[in-house]
């Protein structure tokens, strides 16, 4: 481990342990100076990252006249790491507000987008002007207002995690509301639902695009198309006619879909083969093909009706057929339930004034077990564990709570509003 006390001669041959001493020492740094002539403050040296893109996202810095800049950081042993990783060109790392490297730094670098930015560079003009005595005590951390001990806290964030699940609720109900004079909602329920399910199956920074195939192909283009196909071809069917219309495949399919998307617009790299998005396609198709009788939304009521965290969780989960693992697995079937079924089941008991479909809705919500751990949420409770009985672990007991982080590192490190 690389400590700035230690003043070393050597610096570290890995990126990796470059990476460790920005996380752990990166806000205790004087203020960085940037081959641009300017002088940043690390206020918060951001979230680790272990998918494609940027190496810190989030980071929290300040100019000398106060202003703050938000973004990612990317680092490299050298200045030319960066042409020579291909960052230049690819637009996964558009937000990236700082370069830091080991050695060098003589010119700004270039995004994708064309914009410029500074490079700062800790040997020789921040690590090499440092000494023991003039290294300024450590700054309290970004969520160092929070409650420090483990009741106070577990509430507070029990309260950030309902309101994360309102706001959920909330922009589904935006969706479905009946505008004056109309006897329609602005949006099918079906359809609302089959948008948010799209997108929360969106792996490896693939929402977005999830999303807009789910717009470009809705879902009653697809009923349409494959009305009249026997029930035991409809799942392949559905499947075939979400891949072609990703534009990850080629070749005529049997619903005669075109592609709405190109294959440009997936992220792809660093992906894992079981979690490309062509087989969650497969996944959503198996969801619609057991939705296909009752209606999407019908049958998310349903299963929620039933009360049941295990009900609801089986129903969203899709076995897989061959090696790659389930389609959908039990891990993205409670994301899929807490993320979007609970909230749009909610919604939509408030506008159809169903009120025990909707306490129930909210009933699960709050019993619901912790989810996968993310990156989000595991920084969020490294950064508030230390309180009087803290427990890091404790922060992400339960789903709801789990939220609650999320929406706190969001609303006061990320910058982004709390949903």
């Amino acid at each position: 481990m690389l400590h700035v006390r230690d003043r070393p001669q050597q610096p570290p041959v890995l990126e990796r342990a470059l990476a460790q001493y920005w996380r752990d020492h990166g806000a205790s740094l004087p203020p960085l100076e940037c081959d641009d002539g300017s002088r940043l403050r690390v206020l918060y040296a951001g979230r680790a990252s272990s998918a494609a893109g940027p190496d810190f996202r989030d980071a929290v810095l300040q100019r000398e006249g106060g202003e703050v800049v938000r973004g990612d950081v990317e680092l490299h042993l050298r200045r030319g790491g960066w042409e020579a990783h291909g960052h230049h060109t690819d637009r996964g790392y558009n937000g990236v507000v700082l370069h830091v490297v080991l050695h060098g730094g003589e010119t700004p670098i270039t995004l994708a987008s064309g914009r410029r930015v500074p490079t700062a560079a800790l040997f020789p003009r921040t690590l090499g002007r440092r000494s023991r005595r003039d290294a300024p005590a450590p700054r309290p951390l970004p969520l160092a207002a929070m409650p420090t001990s483990a009741s106070r806290l577990g509430r507070t964030l029990d309260r950030e995690g309902d309101a994360r699940f309102f706001e959920k609720v909330r922009r589904f109900a935006e969706a479905l509301r009946f505008p004056s004079g109309q006897a329609l909602p602005l949006v099918e329920p079906s359809e609302a639902l089959y948008r948010g399910l799209m997108g929360g199956l969106g792996y490896g920074g693939n929402s977005a695009a999830m999303t807009r195939l789910a717009e470009g192909m809705p879902l009653r283009a697809l009923e349409r198309a494959l009305r009249g196909v026997p029930g035991d071809e409809r799942r392949d069917a559905l499947a075939s006619a979400l891949v072609r219309g990703s534009g990850l495949a080629s070749g005529d399919g049997a619903s005669g879909a075109q592609a709405v998307l190109a294959r440009g617009e997936w992220k792809l790299f660093r992906v894992r083969p079981s979690n490309h998005p062509s087989r969650r396609l497969m996944g959503m198709a198996a969801l619609l093909d057991r939705a296909w009788e009752a209606g999407l939304a019908g049958w998310a009521a349903s299963l929620v009706a039933t009360g049941s965290v295990a009900d609801v969780r089986g129903g969203l989960t899709v076995a897989g057929d061959g090696p790659g693992g389930a389609l959908v697995g039990a891990d993205r079937a409670s994301d899929l339930a807490v993320n979007v079924v609970l909230p749009f089941v909610r919604a939509w008991g408030n506008v159809s004034r169903d009120a025990g479909l909707s306490a129930t809705a909210l009933g699960l919500y709050r019993a619901w077990p912790a989810l996968q751990e993310n990156s989000v949420t595991a920084e969020a409770a490294r950064l508030l564990a230390g309180g009087e009985g803290v427990d890091a672990r404790g922060l992400r007991r339960s789903a709801r709570r789990q939220q609650g982080l999320i929406r706190v590192y969001r609303r006061r490190l990320g910058g982004e509003a709390a949903g």
